[in-house]
């Protein structure tokens, strides 16, 4: 039966890819928090202006760079992870809120797990994503300025 549901998982259009499911850091997990915090648009833009919040965009680079949340920066969803975490502009005790284009949760879960293992703790997952912000008509940017 988990044979026959991986191999239908790989054929359904919004299967879960392989690299997901068995992403090497899923396993460690475990010794980490199990669950992380959901936050709607509406808190989120409530902690948008305050310092030690930082939003963290993992969308694509070309998403981003058409416009993303106010002071949002940039790591795509596979710097992630592969491990690439760069410094942010906060402590890792401060709140990171990771969103990505439609608020799927799979993809949301792994990101913060990377983050998770770089000694950031309080994570939230902006709930829908990138289209229910736009959808509440808050605050975005356009372009981008990439610092490197």
């Amino acid at each position: 039966a988990l044979l026959l549901g991986l191999i239908i998982n790989q054929l359904h259009p919004k299967g879960i890819s392989f690299k997901i499911l068995f992403h090497p850091l899923l396993p460690l997990k475990q010794n980490l928090a199990d669950e992380f915090y959901v936050i709607s648009a509406d808190s989120a833009l409530i902690l948008l202006d305050q310092s030690m919040v930082e939003f963290l965009d993992i969308r694509t680079l070309d998403d981003y760079q058409l416009d993303h949340i106010s002071g949002a920066q940039h790591l795509s969803f596979n710097q992630l992870l592969s491990g690439f975490i760069p410094e942010f502009s906060i402590a890792p005790e401060g709140k990171v809120i990771i969103y990505d284009q439609e608020g799927e949760m799979e993809q949301l879960n792994l990101a913060a797990i990377s983050l998770q293992q770089a000694g950031y703790r309080n994570i939230y997952l902006l709930f829908g994503g990138y289209l229910n912000w736009l959808q509440k008509g808050y605050s975005i940017e356009r372009g981008a300025e990439l610092h490197d």
